[in-house]
């Protein structure tokens, strides 16, 4: 959690940035302890559309005195929907998307740190968080104390983000020929004619072979083109991509992919060995980053499901807890949690054994709808939100 100390009962003074992620303008914000800021569409975040309420959030920093230290404050910023539509927030650490419902005391809230992504509405209207530092103020109206600079600030990769300068400057628009995106901006957006596609090079060449253009197959563009989705992409080079899951079923949730475009495992054959054993490696360096920076005792399973929904070749690599408000329903659950996620040591053997890989897809979807277990003790539960609870107290036997 980014979390800054501050040393004084005075009131505090915190500076943040905004940055758009289409244009990337910066729009400096200066948070007042205890004092809600509202923010929305309109001429500050240059957000034309209607669909964004005027007073689409409150943002508010405040403090909380340290146990340890009641002379030192914790300080932290949250963020509140309470426009009609829905805002949402995407969480630098784990990748998992939070939605914000106006009315919804559980849904309406949420903490930011460091490297969030608030999405006003729709995906054009994104915006990436940066904290800076924050100072002391009298809390007399006519005080004109500024607050100090913002300085330089590396975060980590699995902490969420890459490292950026932020100067406390007016905000710049930068025009970039390859304005960030994400699949689901890709997804609603225009389908190019014909015409256009040849223009841009979006040649069907580029697709997974044989696949239509759909949700299934949103895969592919982060496969051709990486560097177009920063905030998406975890880790690429010219064999892999990593990137995070959009709907994450745990606290860590990556998707280990080639590059070149394989359409599933039907075609799979021992030649492909390899393959699927560089994906085992990446995903194995990934889980012991994560083990290293954050805890050892976090578990790890990396394997495929059995019916895979997309059509693009991918590995899961995700952490044991499945604690993640994604994970909603007994076919989420069931399809990492019984033989339908097959551990990748198994796909390769059965590779190696069968010159393929295949799975019943009768039998192994059958398997989504068997009743809830929990997957340390392997007791019968009645709902995700009870077993969501079981497993709380499971994990301390």
């Amino acid at each position: 959690m980014n979390k800054q100390q501050l040393s004084s009962s005075t009131a505090k003074l915190l500076s943040i940035t905004l940055e758009n992620l289409t244009t990337k303008a910066r729009i400096p914000l200066q948070l007042l302890e205890n004092t809600p800021q509202t923010l929305g569409r309109g001429s500050l975040l240059d957000i034309p559309s209607k669909k964004v309420s005027k007073d689409q959030i409150t943002i508010f920093h405040t403090t909380t005195k340290k146990e340890e230290n009641p002379k030192h404050k914790d300080s932290s910023v949250s963020i509140k929907c309470i426009g009609t539509n829905p805002t949402f927030v995407k969480k630098s650490l784990t990748g998992e998307v939070k939605v914000l419902n106006s009315g919804k005391e559980d849904e309406d809230h949420c903490e930011i740190q460091q490297g969030d992504i608030i999405i006003f509405v729709l995906p054009e209207y994104s915006f990436t968080v940066h904290m800076h530092n924050s100072a002391d103020i009298q809390t007399k109206e006519d005080s004109e104390k500024s607050p100090s600079s913002g300085e330089k600030r590396k975060v980590d990769q699995i902490e969420g983000g890459v490292a950026r300068e932020d100067k406390g400057k007016a905000a710049v628009v930068v025009k970039e020929k390859e304005p960030s995106r994400d699949a689901f901006s890709v997804l609603m957006s225009k389908k190019p004619t014909p015409k256009e596609a040849q223009t841009k090079g979006e040649s069907s060449s580029k697709r997974v072979p044989g696949a239509s253009s759909g949700w299934s197959d949103v895969l592919s563009i982060y496969c051709v083109n990486p560097e177009r989705y920063s905030e998406e992409v975890f880790y690429f080079d010219d064999q892999i991509v990593v990137i995070y899951d959009k709907f994450p079923k745990a606290r860590f949730h990556y998707l280990v992919m080639p590059r070149k475009l394989v359409d599933g495992f039907k075609n799979l054959t021992r030649v492909d060995v390899p393959l699927i054993e560089s994906l085992w490696e990446r995903g194995k360096l990934i889980a012991n980053e994560v083990k290293e920076k954050v805890s050892p005792t976090i578990e790890f399973q990396l394997g495929f499901h059995a019916v895979p929904s997309m059509r693009q070749l991918h590995m899961h690599v995700i952490s044991r807890d499945f604690n993640s408000s994604s994970l909603k329903n007994k076919k989420h659950w069931n399809s990492f949690t019984t033989k339908f996620f097959v551990d990748v040591g198994i796909f390769i053997q059965q590779l190696r054994d069968s010159n393929r890989v295949h799975f019943d897809k009768e039998e192994y979807e059958g398997l989504l709808k068997r009743d809830l277990q929990c997957h340390i003790c392997r007791c019968s539960i009645s709902t995700i939100p009870a077993l969501k609870d079981h497993i709380k107290l499971c994990k301390k036997r």
